[in-house]
């Protein structure tokens, strides 16, 4: 994957989880309103209910001991409805420092129940103001990021502040309402704080932070060392109430230390596996939409690199055609033929240039741009350039530009002379061609040079050959995907296969059609499997008058 792909996938992930975070913090923003809302009902019921039934809590001395006397709902007549006439008006219920202590002394039903009231009363009234507060600040959290744009690093600071303030403000509300009961009510204090009201409280805080924790992992997609930076601070907070309240208690501490240990954990685990889904989910879809992309633009760039073939040749003296196969949608093979000048001085011959570069795909077909508009310089300055020149010039260009970059080439080129009925060529370690003959023989063109590419220019000398080629020879030309396909077994096609096949098509009586076509389709027969490099087969040949 190269760089810039690296940098274009980060961004546009990046982009898209603040895509993401946007849509589900408006969700968790108007949820967690509605939420609010609904608690602040219920507190505000529960005060009223509570603060109806006129249920009262006090405690007194008698004696030396613990006096504790309920009060609930006492009728006119001065008896409880609920205790069938027998306890008096007054509602004492006295509870004694000897082992007759009754069912309604310290720790009765009665007493219980009252306190529970009581607890319940502070908790509930404490409670609305923080809802409230929650209220507002998620409403107005809620507006700010409806209206404006906002980056995904603004809304996660925006989200931390949020949920460290309701929840600041939820647990400084209560510890206020159980705090002021010490000027209020102080007995009513000092018996909720021996039943161990405070400490309680405290737990429920943490594990309401937990709650909350895991309600915001459930709707914002951030990764699990983003959630921790509200919820840290709230543990910290909710932690020093709960050690505060249960300080004479060891195992109060203990248990404080273990919620706030355990307080981030199933927010965390969401936010683990939400972030890894995203993940992998975002990188299929990236995957899959840039491989569509890149198949469009390999289409557009099949397209271009097939214009620049040349069109078969079926007229003149000289016919040309070919099959190319690429082992993907562009490759490194070229073909470039031009009608040149003979001694007759008309455009009688032909120049033929089969170029391979090393590799294939992208890399290999750049190069074979480059290397098409050299060539196309070189034959447009000098209709009557000799092959020899034409590798020389090549050599000098693709060490000088790409060679750095350890792109080599090989190739044929071939000029064609129909008057002097003879071919001149120059090879540069490109595999062996064959000339059939009229008569049915075959003769090799072998290669004359290196590759292009691996020496310097006075070090490389385009050396030239000339075979005959009279009316009703062929040339048959390849580049090494042909001779490199391999059967099951491994084994490659080889040099020694297409001359064997060429060798049961050459004479006239036998000769094929197409003999590209066929070769490649011979190819395809004896090949296992897909291609494993591009294949370009050329025949040139001079017609029979």
């Amino acid at each position: 994957m190269t760089s810039t792909f690296t940098t274009e996938f980060g961004h546009e992930y990046e982009q898209e989880r603040g895509r993401w975070l946007r849509r589900r913090f408006l969700w968790y923003a108007g949820v967690s309103i509605g939420l609010n809302l609904i608690g602040l009902l219920f507190s505000t019921a529960l005060v009223v209910f509570i603060l109806a039934t006129g249920v009262t809590l006090s405690v007194e001395s008698v004696d030396g001991g613990t006096d504790l006397s309920v009060e609930t709902g006492i009728t006119e007549d001065g008896l409880d409805p609920t205790s069938d006439g027998l306890v008096p008006a007054d509602g004492a219920v006295q509870g004694t420092d000897g082992d007759d202590a009754t069912e309604t002394g310290a720790g009765s039903p009665e007493q219980r129940r009252a306190l529970g009231f009581r607890g319940a009363l502070v908790q509930q009234f404490a409670s609305i103001p923080a809802l409230l507060i929650a209220i507002v600040l998620y409403y107005n959290a809620f507006r700010r990021v409806k209206r404006s744009s906002m980056s995904r690093d603004e809304l996660l600071s925006l989200v931390s502040r949020l949920i460290i303030y309701a929840g600041a403000a939820g647990t400084v509300c209560l510890i206020i309402g159980f705090e002021s009961l010490k000027w209020i009510a102080p007995d009513d204090y000092q018996a909720l704080k021996e039943v161990g009201f405070a400490r309680e409280t405290g737990r429920a805080a943490l594990i309401g932070v937990m709650l909350s924790h895991f309600l915001a992992s459930l709707f914002l997609p951030w990764t699990p060392r983003e959630s921790l930076r509200p919820i840290l601070p709230l543990a910290l907070l909710n932690f020093g109430v709960a050690v505060f309240y249960s300080w004479s208690e060891p195992q109060g501490i203990a248990v404080a230390i273990l919620l706030s240990l355990l307080i981030a954990v199933p927010g965390l685990a969401v936010c683990w596996l939400r972030t890894s889904r995203f993940r992998s989910k975002f990188h299929f879809k990236m995957v899959t939409r840039r491989y569509g992309e890149m198949k469009d633009e390999l289409d557009a760039a099949r397209q271009i690199h097939d214009a620049m073939f040349p069109a078969p040749i079926e007229d003149g003296p000289i016919h040309m055609r070919y099959a190319y196969e690429p082992m993907r949608q562009i490759g490194g093979d070229y073909l470039f033929a031009h009608r040149v000048s003979t001694g007759v001085g008309e455009s009688r011959g032909l120049m033929v240039v089969l170029i391979d570069v090393t590799g294939h795909g992208i890399t290999a077909a750049l190069t074979v741009n480059r290397l098409q508009g050299e060539i196309e310089r070189q034959v447009s300055m000098n209709r009557a350039v000799s092959p020899g020149k034409v590798l020389s010039e090549l050599n000098d260009y693709l060490h000088h530009t790409l060679a750095a970059h350890s792109v080599y080439a090989t190739a044929m080129v071939m000029k064609f002379d129909p008057d002097e009925q003879t071919v001149v060529w120059a090879s540069a370690g490109h595999p062996p061609g064959f000339i059939c003959t009229l008569d049915g023989n075959i003769r090799a063109v072998e290669s004359t040079t290196i590759v292009l590419g691996a020496t310097r220019g006075e070090h490389f000398t385009g050396i030239e050959e000339t075979l005959p080629f009279r009316e009703g020879d062929t040339l048959l030309a390849y580049t090494d995907g042909a001779i490199e396909a391999k059967n099951i077994d491994g084994r490659m096609l080889r040099i020694e296969g297409v001359e064997k096949f060429l060798a049961g098509h050459c004479k006239a009586e036998q000769r094929e059609r197409n003999l590209p076509a066929a070769l490649l389709e011979y190819v395809h027969g004896f090949r296992a499997g897909p291609a494993q490099d591009d294949s370009l087969i050329v025949e040139i040949h001079q017609p029979l008058k």
